[in-house]
């Protein structure tokens, strides 16, 4: 059976977002069945000074690939391929490879992300790359057409190696495609950071050093009119030639727009500096900093986010209060939360608003979005048309929410316009008791 996951799954607005920034960042790319993000990074090789070590980062989300089930599992395979041009139209470099992904549901593939790096040394200059996916199930194929200027790096004189964005930075001693100096870095192609991605990561190196030498670096991130909204100084004594840079700077204060990351780094002992910066995207579509950026809609929504956070109570003062002191609750309100524990609540929020939203009630106010803010993806979903004796109706299960054993969910669509009406739940009682209605497929049945 060929199944489509996007025939099941919403696409995110900051997908979009994400894909016309990527599109700005580089050339265009002819039309495409599936968005794929690309990005590039190059390094010095050591072994080969007058090549630099270059880096073209891959990936798209994995709700687009048509998976066929085969036995208890669900199968996706596509092709990658990678052709570099020099600027007199020769191709220089040709890679092409097949990977195949194997879930066990198809609800699993909603969050997944392909990714993949290729590697490549070459000498310094201006490249075109074309770049295409292939879904070998369903044949829907991705291409990117991309510009990319592969820098130089001298063999003398401090220098800093251009900047890799990343959506995981750890130390590792294992040895895969994605590990550098004993540092497992994850790229993130689309540089798009915000709710959906709070920390803002990078990774990058820094040549030609002395030991002993002392070293200040500063990063910044600086808006459209050339102002720095954030920064930060560190000063490190070196230890090598070679040092890397890695940072994670939390992002969920800053603005919506397009940003400049720039670093830059001073050798104390010698006098000397090198920068270099790069282009990116926020997203924070809740983000709230002065009265004049809020309005009445906003201010419904920011309640609307927090229901199922505060009691009654703290409602009732949130709206008693004057505007600008609900501007002041809700910047203190998510102030006080963990970074984490914000972009995963409101991540929630928005799914709910795009998936369960009918003509009759919102998103986060339905029955089904209720359930996906408090706690998350269900691990299964059964889902049942309707039929001549039967009303359409779902069953979500989780399996390890917290002093809960196996917890089901069941929503009826009683032909209300798609609203679909929570009738049963085995949930433990606690601050938010459930309806409990072991008889409910008695609800689901049309009577003759």
């Amino acid at each position: 059976m060929n199944l489509k996951t996007g025939a099941i799954s919403i696409v995110l607005l900051s997908l979009f977002i994400s894909a016309s920034f990527a599109q700005e960042m580089n050339t265009a790319s002819p039309p495409s069945d599936l968005i794929i993000y690309v990005d590039f990074a190059g390094f010095l090789d050591l072994n080969n000074p007058e090549k630099t070590y270059q880096e073209i980062y891959l990936s798209f989300p994995n709700f687009q690939l048509a998976y066929m089930e085969k036995g208890m599992k669900f199968i996706a395979a596509y092709r990658f391929s990678i052709d570099i041009t020099d600027s007199t139209g020769n191709q220089i470099e040709h890679k092409e490879w097949e990977q195949v992904n194997q879930i066990d549901s198809l609800d699993q593939a909603e969050g997944l992300t392909s990714l993949e790096i290729a590697a490549f040394l070459l000498t310094p200059g201006l490249y075109s790359v074309k770049i295409e996916v292939k879904d070998l199930n369903s044949g829907a194929t991705g291409f990117a057409d991309k510009l990319m200027t592969v820098s130089k790096f001298q063999p003398d004189g401090m220098q800093l190696s251009e900047i890799e964005f990343a959506r995981s930075i750890r130390k590792s001693g294992s040895r895969n495609k994605f590990v550098k100096n004993n540092i497992e870095v994850l790229p993130y192609p689309s540089r798009v950071f915000g709710i959906e991605s709070p920390f803002l990561m990078f990774y990058a190196e820094i040549y030609n050093l002395n030991h002993g030498d002392s070293l200040l670096k500063e990063y910044s991130i600086i808006d459209n009119n050339s102002k720095t909204i954030e920064s930060s100084t560190k000063t490190i004594q070196v230890q090598s030639s070679t040092s890397v840079w890695v940072e994670k700077i939390n992002t969920l204060n800053i603005i919506s727009g397009k940003y400049l990351l720039r670093l830059k780094v001073t050798n104390k002992s010698t006098h000397t500096a090198a920068e270099r910066e790069a282009g990116l995207w926020i997203d924070n579509p809740y983000k709230v900093v002065s009265l004049n950026q809020y309005n009445d809609d906003n201010l419904k929504e920011f309640r609307s986010q927090i229901v199922y956070l505060v009691d009654q109570n703290e409602l009732k003062f949130f709206d008693e209060l004057n505007i600008p002191a609900k501007i002041q609750y809700i910047n203190d309100f998510w102030n006080k939360k963990k970074p984490e524990f914000r972009a995963e609540h409101l991540k929630r929020y928005f799914i709910a608003q795009e998936r369960f939203g009918s003509p009759t009630i919102p998103g986060w106010k339905s029955d089904r979005g209720r359930i996906y803010i408090m706690f998350g993806p269900p691990d299964q979903v059964d889902r049942e048309p309707a039929s001549v004796n039967t009303r359409a109706f779902e069953v979500w299960f989780y399996e390890s929410l917290e002093n809960q054993g196996r917890v089901e969910f069941v929503f009826c669509d009683f032909g209300i316009l798609g609203n679909y009406q929570l009738i049963h739940s085995n949930l433990k009682s606690g601050e938010q008791v459930e309806i409990y209605n072991p008889e409910w497929e008695d609800e689901v049945m049309i009577s003759p």
